[in-house]
């Protein structure tokens, strides 16, 4: 027979010839909201904190010199307050507990964090005062093939005064974890600040830098990917992909689903950054953006851009000034180091035609042009037709192992496309004009070679898949824009991505707007077409059942051959299951079983 004492005495465990202990989670109030009383019943003496522990922080304004780390535990981290839930608010709740951070170190370090743990943070008000701080919240895990560990932050309030203050430019930073970022408000006054830098470097618990998350397949409409949802945003983007964790093991391979949040004078909304942006690391690899409400008094470049591997926008709600929807590049013609460098026709990891069409030596230097006075072109013969093809002739600098995209040409002197400044064309460097096909990593693109090391193994060409990226239903009120601008002539419609037209109406017929030919279209099933080009999507707004909290459903379907379609896409339910569990009553804080 099994008894279960509560609060039994050491003595008494200590007298019995067999002895089971249980360790159970509880509920641990800190003394105070200053951070020695938070850490004394996280890491001792007062408790020591184990899976499934509220720890909970009182009311209170502190200011932390230092942070607390968490090592190898999932526990919920709460303030006092009252928190904002559900599907039918958004931003931060009202909590009474207040953290102002001085500390050069994360406020809430979770680490060593592993499939089956869940960590999470909420009801905190979190204030800067000094400069060159951590970011305040940090999540590193281990994932495996099963998963990854979870974590949830929620009703957190940032007030105005960050920019400038994180080296990081994130609130938080999160490496291999799964999770929602929800009910959080951001109030800055200038741009500069992200909620949350992802990565996940080591996809599934293989490999690094990112690798292994371009080989795998998908993961949209599951919840193997990093949420953000009903969070306010002034002056801010919901995340980024450039910046690791302290102590982590590096970034890489970004995967977000960006839904019901709303933007104000923020542009890009969850954006981040291509491969070779800062080196080894790959850039983001998926990225699914709906439902948000934007709007802007001043002109934006885009609402939302993606830069690498594949990814679904639609039904945004944008009122003000963007110059489009969604910005399609791909940074690698423009902007790129070592070791996979540009993508200009000479690199080994890209698709080339294996063609060089010219070559000789610069003998007028400069940036984003350059001229050759042995030379007698035709105006545009490196441009023209051939970006309609997707195949842009490309400048390639040998002496420097750089090269960019030909945007036009006189007789002997060649302007280069999208050229911010990042390369200088020297006088007395030889260069050749050569072509790429397809650039690793590029939007609608992705599996491929698996790559390894530092120094990337092997040394040949990525052979990724088309993995297209699908755009539908978004709106806008006022100001103009067109629904998809592809910055980089390597992308062409209808193969790489497919859009519907500025503000396209929902179907009046299996004909009109859409016919099936091309782009996309969206209205009831019904009239869906039925005739269909091999890549057209189609969004039935009355099909599926993901969404919880009222009728607005929807699901995506993709002509897989002439005539057939297929059901290709359904959000993950909403809201985040994580959001709905709530906080478990307390269990005794002691439980011991004995055995007789």
């Amino acid at each position: 027979m099994m008894k279960i004492i509560k609060g039994a005495s050491l003595p008494l465990l200590l007298s019995s010839l067999c002895v089971t202990t249980v360790l159970a989670q509880g509920t641990y109030t800190a003394a105070s909201c200053n951070r020695t009383d938070v850490n004394a019943v996280i890491n001792g003496p007062t408790h020591k904190a184990v899976d499934g522990d509220i720890i909970i922080i009182p009311a209170g304004t502190c200011t932390w010199t230092s942070g607390v780390t968490v090592s190898g535990v999932g526990i919920d981290i709460t303030g006092q307050g009252t928190p904002n839930a559900g599907a039918g608010t958004t931003g931060a709740g009202t909590s009474t507990t207040t953290i102002v951070d001085n500390s050069s170190s994360a406020l809430f370090s979770f680490t060593r964090l592993v499939y089956g743990k869940l960590a999470e943070v909420e009801l905190l008000n979190v204030n800067p005062m000094i400069s060159s701080t951590d970011s305040p919240f940090q999540f590193i895990g281990t994932c495996t093939s099963s998963g990854c560990a979870q974590i949830r932050v929620d009703n957190l309030s940032f007030p105005d005064g960050w920019v400038g203050k994180l080296p990081s430019s994130a609130l938080a930073i999160t490496e291999d974890v799964f999770g929602v970022f929800d009910h959080n408000s951001i109030l800055e006054s200038s741009g500069g600040v992200v909620l949350t830098m992802i990565n996940y470097p080591a996809w599934k618990g293989v490999g690094s830098y990112g690798d292994n998350g371009f080989s795998s397949a998908d993961s949209m409409g599951t919840n193997q990917n990093i949420f953000i949802e009903n969070n306010y945003f002034r002056y801010t983007g919901a995340m980024q992909n450039d910046v690791g964790a302290t102590g982590g093991t590096g970034i890489g391979s970004s995967r977000v689903v960006c839904r019901y949040n709303t933007f104000v004078e923020e542009g890009s909304i969850c954006a981040s950054h291509g491969t070779s942006w800062l080196g080894r690391e790959r850039g983001t690899r998926q990225t699914e953006a709906y439902r948000n409400t934007v709007s802007n008094s001043i002109v934006g470049d885009a609402v939302e851009g993606i830069n690498g591997g594949s990814g679904l926008m639609f039904e945004n709600t944008v009122t003000g000034y963007f110059n489009e929807f969604l910005s399609l590049d791909v940074p690698r013609t423009w902007h790129s180091i070592s070791p996979w460098n540009y993508c200009d026709g000479s690199q080994p990891w890209d698709t080339n035609d294996g063609t060089t069409y010219d070559s000789g030596t610069i003998s007028t230097g400069g940036t984003g042009t350059f001229s050759d006075s042995g030379k007698s072109w035709t105006t545009n013969q490196w441009a023209g037709s051939a970006i309609t093809k997707g195949m842009p002739y490309s400048a390639h600098d040998v002496t420097q192992n750089v090269g960019m995209n030909i945007a036009s040409n006189t007789s002997n002197r060649v302007t280069l496309s999208n050229d911010e400044g990042y390369v200088t064309w020297h006088i007395g460097d030889s260069y050749q004009i050569l072509r790429a096909t397809v650039c690793m990593d590029q939007p609608g693109r992705s599996g491929g070679t698996y790559y390894s090391g530092s120094s990337p193994s092997p040394t040949s060409a990525a052979n990724q898949t088309l993995d297209p990226i699908y755009e539908w239903g978004d709106t806008q009120t006022s100001g103009g824009a067109s629904t998809v601008i592809s910055r980089s002539a390597l992308l062409i419609a209808n193969r790489d991505f497919y859009a519907e037209t500025h503000n396209q109406a929902a179907q009046t017929s299996p004909t009109s707007p859409f016919n099936g030919t091309s782009g996309d279209g969206h209205g009831t099933l019904a009239n869906r077409p039925i005739n269909c080009t091999a890549g057209v999507g189609y969004w039935a707004t009355d099909q599926g059942s993901w969404n919880q909290s009222a009728g607005e459903q929807g699901e995506l379907f993709v002509c897989t051959a002439t005539n057939t379609w297929t059901l290709y896409y359904t959000p993950y339910t909403y809201p985040h299951p994580l959001t709905q569990q709530g906080d478990p009553p307390a269990p005794p804080t002691k439980l011991q079983a004995l055995s007789n």
